[in-house]
């Protein structure tokens, strides 16, 4: 849940300029019976606060169970942003006042959203607060009981035999911090570093290199071509995914997308250790489980065409790890001037959206078609047998019903994707 807020917000944290992530201890339970309804809104309103009030920073989640009696499961939500004044932070969490001027101007719409935020706190009863200084930045945080919960910690797949020494470079310290201790708990030695630091000599070198920021370490490609076995990991940013050429010019072996999931964390790096050369093998290695590499996967650009902001988001975090590059347009019109504007594998078109609806987009851009032509799925809350053939009857090639499942949405992107790939226009 914590993972899929980050998702969420990450172009909102792209437009800010600012590096988003989450960092949640190992130790903290994959499953927790509670309500995350109301944990979900409180961390959307933190996190969303902190990245519309920091610049060019870091926002971080945090998540961690404290021991005690009862035990409780803390949030927290840390940002390198202006900060917050004493006097304002009293009365961050009293419901919105326009007679408090200095929130009005230096939090805008916010209050009230903190409010509700303390309020849906008390009722899971839990506790929150903040702590703040002017000019360096500000932790929200928030506490719910685990009292009466059912925890259950997953059984993680980790590196076994393998026991790989993996090089973690990023100039941000969280991003090491939380990298060291998942990769450290599913069974790596992890030698994490900055910029500042020198590159580790050919006696120490690792089974595999992470690395967030290339250009944030001036000596990195002279010691890849001392090092060109050890194949390279990419953390790149969701809302600016590389293409497969650039994927090739870098040399890399996968590309993670941050904010990081840590869930595909080890899955990903033991998949890209179990394809190495069997002249190279890793202690411990075991043939019969390679797979097939995804680094050639072609990227898909996609035009979202959406009025509704939930549901943009929704769609933008199920797209997130279809590797896509995802554009979105707010209504019908803006849809069109998108599609006139770039070429799209695959354009989601929602049905029904003020100025000009998904049928008529669809239809005028019908009367302007391209080759290869635009493949247009109708997203529809209308499943009738009527309904769909006015998707079909408007121009659209395939509709999916809302609400729409992950599943479903990846089985149109993936058919897509082969329809490129072999040549042909359309999916069979």
């Amino acid at each position: 849940l914590a993972e899929e807020v980050t998702v969420l917000l990450a172009e909102q944290a792209r437009r800010g300029g600012n590096r988003f992530g989450s960092f949640i201890r190992p130790d903290v339970p994959h499953f927790l019976l509670s309500d995350p309804t109301r944990v979900r809104q409180v961390l959307l309103n933190f996190c969303s606060n902190a990245l519309k009030f920091t610049e060019a920073g870091e926002v971080f989640l945090h998540a961690e169970v404290v021991l005690g009696e009862p035990p409780l499961m803390r949030f927290e939500v840390r940002d390198t942003g202006c900060g917050i004044a004493p006097e304002v932070q009293a009365h961050l969490f009293d419901a919105f006042s326009q007679a408090d001027g200095t929130i009005t101007r230096r939090f805008g719409g916010t209050g009230l959203g903190l409010a509700i935020s303390k309020r849906l706190v008390k009722l899971m009863g839990g506790e929150i607060g903040v702590t703040s200084a002017v000019g360096v930045g500000s932790t929200f945080w928030f506490t719910v009981p685990l009292v009466g919960a059912r925890c259950e910690l997953q059984s993680r797949r980790g590196f076994g035999a393998l026991r790989p020494r993996i090089l973690c470079l990023s100039p941000c310290e969280t991003t090491r911090a939380a990298l060291t201790a998942h990769l450290e708990a599913a069974g790596a030695d992890v030698r994490a570093q900055g910029p500042e630091c020198a590159l580790p000599g050919p006696a120490v070198a690792p089974d595999l290199l992470v690395v967030e920021d290339l250009e944030a370490f001036a000596d990195l490609d002279a010691w890849r071509a001392r090092n060109a076995s050890v194949p390279l990991v990419l953390l790149n940013p969701l809302a600016s995914p590389l293409t497969p050429q650039a994927k090739r010019e870098l040399g890399v072996a996968a590309v993670l997308s941050t904010p990081l999931r840590a869930s595909q964390l080890v899955t990903s790096l033991r998949g890209v250790l179990l394809e190495q050369e069997p002249g190279a093998p890793l202690p411990g290695s075991r043939g019969p489980e390679r797979r097939e590499s995804n680094a050639n996967t072609r990227t898909l650009r996609v035009l979202l065409v959406e009025d509704n902001a939930v549901n943009q988001r929704v769609a933008l975090a199920m797209l997130a790890g279809m590797d896509c590059a995802v554009d979105v347009a707010d209504n019908g019109r803006l849809g069109v001037e998108a599609a006139r504007a770039a070429s799209y594998d695959l354009i989601l078109m929602d049905c029904q959206m003020p100025e000009m609806t998904g049928y008529e987009a669809t239809a005028l851009l019908r009367t302007e078609e391209t080759y290869p032509p635009r493949y247009i799925v109708a997203l529809t809350a209308d499943v009738m047998a009527p309904d769909r053939e006015r998707c079909l009857a408007a121009g659209m090639d395939a509709y999916v019903s809302k609400p729409v499942r992950r599943e479903t949405l990846r089985a149109v992107v993936e058919a897509r994707r082969h329809a490129l790939e072999s040549g042909a226009a359309r999916p069979a």
